[in-house]
């Protein structure tokens, strides 16, 4: 999982040219033209900003970022949902549409059925920064490194499987301590949460160092002259490490009935000058680390992996100081990577020069200029 970063510079990519959204929470019909680069979408607190944003995520990854309840996420007053967008790729043009009816889900890529979440996901990336995705580094271990998982496994099919089948285990391995704490089938489960956790752990690992590069780059491109290093704490060095961790955690994971060695307990942070950001930093610190990652998560999908991103900002304005805002908003527009920001103060705009402007009400999008 290396990658090359001797250029930073990214490339204007795919552009939602437009986007249809019906009974979608509490947006019941809207459609929208949308800019290549920066729209902002305004309005005050619950009239759709945040459902808009998730409408879009939901067309391009099959799933929501908040909820696996299908039903969740139709608008309770109506039995479906659609969402449709309309890709103009360099060489092509890609309609995707997102049927949901009495609990199916019907995917289609240019009127062919889309089996599954993998080949949807070849139209292209979602970020998303938000306030959720601050508190979930500023936070506990466990949030932060669910939250970078997340990251590596949208776009790391093998990891995000290799994770998938060690939560498995790990979840059987906590009923048989909870029940029968049956010793043979324990240790049968042992070898497997061995095997997968030296995986995980290891690309883990290598996918933040390569981040924490990148990051470094921006920061000494950038007028935040921040040098930032990974510090990375695994009980999954190797086979034998984790043998013996095991043997030495046997009565604790009785009394417990929890597993607790493996990838799941790795604890990472990020040092600066020798200080732990996270632990020690102030809050401007902290929340500039935040932008640094997701920026860098943004080189990382578009100019890197080569695949086509969209940008989803919620709430900017809520969770970042003036300061902040304008750090952020000057490496955006550097990125020529098409954005949708959402706010509900019109004071935004005076970041933009040029940019499309929308307005919601009651759920309802409309372009104001």
């Amino acid at each position: 999982m290396g990658y090359n970063t001797s250029s930073l510079k990214l490339v204007t990519n795919m552009p939602l040219n437009n986007l249809k959204i019906i009974n979608f929470r509490n947006i019941l019909n809207t459609e929208l033209t949308l800019n290549n680069e920066i729209n902002v979408v305004l309005g005050s607190n619950g009239q759709g900003k945040t459902s808009l944003l998730e409408s879009i995520f939901f067309l391009i990854n099959g799933k929501s970022d908040k909820t696996n309840d299908l039903n969740e996420i139709k608008n309770i007053n109506r039995s479906n949902l659609y969402v449709e967008g309309i890709f103009n790729h360099s060489k092509q043009i890609n309609k995707c549409s997102i049927f949901l009816e009495n609990g199916k889900k019907k995917v289609q890529i240019n009127g062919k059925k889309v089996k599954s979440a993998e080949e949807l996901k070849k139209l292209g990336n979602v970020v998303l920064f938000n306030k959720n995705f601050i508190d979930s580094i500023e936070g506990s271990n466990k949030p932060r490194r669910e939250s970078f998982d997340r990251i590596i496994s949208s776009y790391n099919t093998k990891f995000k499987n290799e994770l998938k089948e060690l939560k498995g285990f790990l979840s059987r391995k906590g009923h048989i301590l909870r029940t029968s704490k049956d010793e043979k089938l324990i240790n049968f489960i042992d070898e497997k949460i061995i095997e997968l956790s030296l995986v995980v752990s290891k690309k883990r690992a290598n996918w933040l160092k390569n981040h924490v590069n990148i990051i470094n780059k921006l920061s000494a491109a950038s007028s935040e002259e921040y040098k930032y290093s990974l510090k990375y704490e695994t009980n999954c060095n190797s086979k034998d490490v984790i043998i013996s961790n095991l043997n030495l955690a046997k009565n604790k994971e009785r009394l417990s009935c929890k597993p607790l060695i493996g990838a799941h307990k790795d604890i990472f942070t990020f040092i600066n000058n020798g200080k732990d950001i996270l632990k020690l930093g102030s809050e401007g610190e902290k929340k500039t680390l935040g932008i640094m990652i997701k920026i860098a998560e943004i080189i990382i999908s578009s100019k890197i992996l080569n695949k086509d991103t969209i940008f989803l900002i919620d709430e900017i304005m809520s969770f970042l100081d003036k300061k902040r805002l304008k750090f952020f908003l000057q490496l955006l527009k550097r990125s020529k990577v098409q954005s949708i920001i959402t706010s509900n103060e019109k004071l935004i705009l005076q970041n933009f020069t040029n940019c499309s402007i929308f307005g919601i009400k009651n759920g309802v999008c409309k372009k104001i200029s």
